[in-house]
């Protein structure tokens, strides 16, 4: 499974009603993942500020990618 973009966020549900989880992948690496308000979600910057570091890694990888073939319906926002 290869990402059909490079550099995306994936946004899906938050902690509660009012936010939304982020995660950044950055040429096809996982750079780490945050919490957004939901009314932010269109802002790129704010997406970015969102976003805490983590290290990619074969484990990481293949978590994101069953995600993506599971949930085809998934919230992608390019950059």
């Amino acid at each position: 499974y290869i990402y059909r973009e490079n550099n995306f966020f994936i946004i899906d549900k938050g902690r509660n009603d009012n936010e939304l989880a982020v995660v950044k992948v950055c040429n096809g690496a996982y750079h780490g993942f945050g919490y957004i308000d939901k009314e932010d979600v269109d802002n790129k910057v704010l997406l970015n500020a969102s976003i805490k570091p983590y290290a990619d890694n074969k484990d990481v990888q293949v978590i994101i990618k069953g995600y993506l073939r599971k949930y085809l319906d998934v919230k992608i926002i390019k950059f």
